[in-house]
């Protein structure tokens, strides 16, 4: 797939984003709780936050630890 990204730093990243989001959706089920990107000069940086698996939280229930 080519994407060309937007001259405009505020649409690059909304853009960066929402295929970010897309991608979690495939592999996990589901988007991002929060999401931040930055790109300075060639780096582009996701910062993200995900719900946990539901069988996260089942074992996190039983042990803690």
């Amino acid at each position: 797939m080519i994407v060309i990204l937007p001259i405009n730093a505020n649409e690059t990243k909304k853009l960066l984003s929402h295929m970010y989001n897309e991608v979690s959706k495939e592999l996990f089920g589901f988007g991002t709780t929060l999401l931040k990107v930055t790109v300075e000069q060639n780096v582009i940086t996701f910062q993200a936050k995900h719900r946990r698996a539901p069988r996260s939280e089942a074992l996190e229930g039983k042990f803690p630890a």
